[in-house]
């Protein structure tokens, strides 16, 4: 049955039974979550929906979701509206629809979603900063106040630079927000972070001379290589 019988069929309660049936393996194989293009087939076809058929189409969206113990967020829409409209893909797109992001909340911790980042950089290139102001919510002072929370020595707290591998984390709940503390200011603990997210990121600071075992050690999945703009005038005068 193609997709858009499931949104247009007008027996609403067998067509959200189907549609939990398909999240739910749709879910089973994204490890608890998928990305869902609500308006386009399986192979990309528009179904041509307008607004309001867009709108009762994502009513069974959210009501399959719930059947299935998922939450859904919308990331982006075309020919809808709204504070994430995108705007047509091209002239002959005139078709509503959208992308969703359908995460389960995990039944255990095993089923927590992780992914690691190594953060590779330069000295002075802003990895801590960034990490700091990633973790705490807030921005930095302009005086380095955001890396202060990945400092684990003294002198690292009085020089402003870490010597050490600096280790964060960041989750997200099951609708993509990211988990940090109610009071601006306060950091969470990782046990705090792991309790009330469904998928979590770890990023680990590496300097560029850093040990390339250390950096396999981590099993990272992605690499981020962080550059100021220090480093790259300096790259173009030794060319």
């Amino acid at each position: 049955m193609r997709l858009k019988q499931l949104f247009t069929d007008p027996n609403a309660a067998d067509s959200i039974a189907q549609l939990t049936d398909h999240l739910n393996a749709r879910l089973d194989e994204g490890h608890g979550e998928a990305l869902f293009d609500l308006g386009l087939e399986d192979n990309g076809d528009n179904m041509g929906f307008s607004h309001e058929q867009w709108e009762g189409a994502l009513e069974r969206v959210y009501a399959a979701a719930k059947a299935a113990g998922a939450e859904c967020r919308i990331l982006l829409t075309r020919n809808v509206g709204g504070d994430v409209e995108a705007g047509p893909a091209n002239t002959k797109d005139v078709g509503a629809c959208g992308k969703i992001m359908i995460r389960k909340d995990p039944e255990s911790v095993d089923d927590v979603i992780e992914t690691r980042v190594a953060v590779v950089g330069n000295v002075d290139a802003g990895k801590s900063t960034m990490l700091g102001v990633l973790v705490k919510g807030g921005l930095d002072d302009g005086r380095g106040k955001a890396r202060v929370n990945l400092f684990r020595h003294k002198h690292e707290i009085e020089s402003g630079r870490t010597s050490s591998v600096g280790m964060e984390i960041m989750g997200f709940d099951t609708k993509g927000d990211v988990v940090t503390a109610q009071v601006a200011g306060r950091k969470l603990s990782w046990e705090e972070i792991g309790r009330r997210s469904v998928s979590l990121i770890t990023l680990a600071v590496f300097y560029l001379k850093f040990p390339i075992a250390g950096r396999v050690s981590m099993q990272s999945i992605h690499m981020l290589f962080w550059l100021c703009q220090h480093d790259i005038l300096t790259c173009h005068r030794q060319k």
